[in-house]
């Protein structure tokens, strides 16, 4: 995002803005990311393509059941990545009903803090993507673990691949995040990397997808020469 601003830096200089004036607006301009970054993230909104971010932070996207606005946080070179952690947290349905500022990591700012926590920890891309209900993404989080949220996960996760030409995805996720995962694992347009003591699918797809159904990946895995440095014990999924 900085990049960007100052990209709109110089563009604004050599626009005649004036060194001063280009200065004021980029400063404003800075003032205003990080406030949104900070602004609570809703929950259990409708799909509203005027109110969806048109930043790096969201897709919107289509499925056989609708459309939605599906937020997602990230740390670490996406761009063209030939391998990407993807979390899929728990249940949250005891954060519905609360008042958004009160809901532990609630932010975009918190989401990418934890997301880079994740990228330390396994030296890969990684991405939080909030599930349907949650975390700025639009949905109904009690209707969670059906067929609408897969599909809007899955529709999300290949927006993102399109949008970074990600190669493929390690997804994790934990508890109603795992019950998504294993979702995708399944349909027809999933294949998984054939890892020791994880499953595996034999299927070939555009895009990977290996589960853990665990909180931690198990210490030396490989996938495909690509050591994961995350010790035993390490939570790559944030409990918040």
């Amino acid at each position: 995002m900085c990049d960007k601003l100052c990209i709109l830096y110089v563009y604004c200089f050599f626009r005649g803005g004036g060194v001063s004036r280009c200065f004021a607006v980029w400063i404003l301009l800075l003032i205003s990311v990080f406030a949104y970054a900070e602004t609570p993230l809703l929950w259990n909104q409708p799909a509203s393509r005027q109110h969806c971010p048109t930043g790096d932070d969201a897709v919107w996207v289509h499925y056989p059941e609708g459309n939605a606005c599906m937020r997602y946080f990230s740390a670490g070179n996406l761009q063209a990545a030939p391998l990407a952690v993807v979390i899929l947290k728990g249940d949250r349905v005891s954060q519905i009903k609360r008042p958004p500022a009160t809901i532990p990591g609630n932010t975009a700012a918190d989401q990418r803090r934890q997301a880079r926590a994740i990228l330390r920890q396994t030296g890969l891309p990684t991405i939080i993507l909030a599930r349907p209900g949650t975390y700025g993404s639009s949905g109904n989080h009690y209707h969670r673990r059906q067929a609408e949220e897969f599909q809007a996960i899955d529709a999300a996760l290949n927006a993102i691949k399109a949008r970074y030409g990600i190669q493929r995805f390690i997804l994790s996720g934990h508890s109603g995040g795992a019950t998504a995962a294993s979702a995708l694992w399944t349909s027809t347009a999933r294949c998984s990397l054939p890892v020791p003591g994880e499953y595996s699918s034999g299927r070939s797809a555009c895009k990977t997808v290996t589960l853990w159904h665990r909180h931690w990946i198990p210490p030396g895995c490989r996938i495909r020469g690509i050591p994961l440095t995350t010790s035993a014990g390490s939570p790559p999924i944030p409990s918040d």
